[in-house]
């Protein structure tokens, strides 16, 4: 089940960096990588980004996870790395609060963090 859930990422990522190629006037494209795969999510965020794509996207409730768990602090490592910024969705309750990005922040000040949505929906004064 695990190499059928990751190729979605290698496959899309692929697909975005080809678009970006066929239009670097227009577009800049985000890598994703879903950190339950551990070592292949760093993997595949690694290639991605060898592919010219400029960033990371996150969405931990797509992904189920708590934006602040540990799962996704390698893939922060590796964004930091490279010197590219995170898109990280916000807004839903329990896995994408704005605090929980505020921690992440917090804790890689080098990296440069996008808040989708800015946190939008019951968190709009946080």
């Amino acid at each position: 089940m695990e190499q059928y859930l990751c190729i979605y990422n290698e496959e899309g990522n692929a697909a975005i960096a080809q678009a970006v190629q066929a239009h670097p006037d227009r577009l800049i494209g985000f890598a994703t990588a879903n950190p339950w795969h551990l070592k292949r999510a760093e993997d595949i965020l690694r290639r991605g980004l060898d592919m010219g794509l400029r960033g990371l996207k996150i969405h931990s409730r797509v992904q189920g996870f708590v934006l602040s768990s540990d799962l996704v602090k390698p893939l922060l490592r590796i964004a930091q790395e490279y010197q590219v910024p995170v898109y990280c969705h916000t807004g839903s309750f329990t896995v994408a609060e704005p605090f929980q990005l505020r921690e992440l922040a917090l804790e890689f000040p080098k990296v440069n963090f996008i808040m989708g949505h800015s946190g939008n929906t019951d968190f709009w004064t946080d």
